[in-house]
């Protein structure tokens, strides 16, 4: 029986066409993993931007407002993002109004509010609440503010649609979808975004 052994030639090319496969699927695989990560970002600020709002409403007196543990409003009134997390009130009347929305730091990324410090965002993705009052001057908080000067929540920006929050790439990686730009809720409440 005459046996016919693989040529070195013959290996090698099916050495690299497995490779040709391999890359093609790191590609594929990277690009769902970043499409996964944007559209999970977007609905978690959904997610915040619903919260504040039904707590906005309930608690007219007292609301939301700046980045997370952005506290620079408490003095008028203003709690950050923070005091939406589940375990963030003492108040047990407050606590059980806010059962149904309360944000759930798991699915944050988290394991307690305690971490839910000035420095947290979500998979590279700052969040933050704008002046529920929509004033387009100096009164919108300072973590939407970015390096040329202007205040991403103001609603002379975009057409003067008033936001009623941000969402924004701090590292502005080109692999992000909402990078170099940002996207923002309206005060209808609907998304949009500077991109293409």
């Amino acid at each position: 029986m005459n046996k016919k052994a693989f040529t070195l030639m013959e290996i090698l090319v099916v050495i690299l066409i497995l490779a040709v496969i391999l890359s093609l699927y790191q590609v594929s695989h990277r690009n769902s993993q970043i499409i996964r990560t944007n559209e999970r970002a977007r609905a978690m600020f959904a997610e915040l931007t619903n919260a504040a709002r039904l707590f906005n409403e309930m608690y007219p007196n007292t609301k939301i407002y700046g980045g997370f543990g952005d506290n620079s409003g408490a003095s008028q009134g203003y709690l950050n993002p923070c005091f939406l997390f589940e375990g963030a009130v003492s108040d047990p009347d407050v606590r059980d109004t806010m059962a149904s929305y309360a944000l759930r730091p798991r699915d944050w990324g988290i394991t307690s509010v305690a971490e839910c410090g000035s420095g947290f965002n979500y998979e590279g993705y700052k969040f933050v609440l704008c002046d529920p009052s929509f004033d387009s001057d100096a009164t919108q908080p300072a973590a939407a503010a970015t390096g040329n000067g202007t205040n991403l929540c103001k609603d002379s920006e975009d057409g003067g649609r008033p936001k009623f929050a941000v969402m924004i790439n701090p590292d502005n990686l080109t692999y992000y979808k909402y990078a170099n730009g940002y996207a923002w809720m309206t005060s209808g409440y609907e998304f949009d975004n500077t991109y293409q």
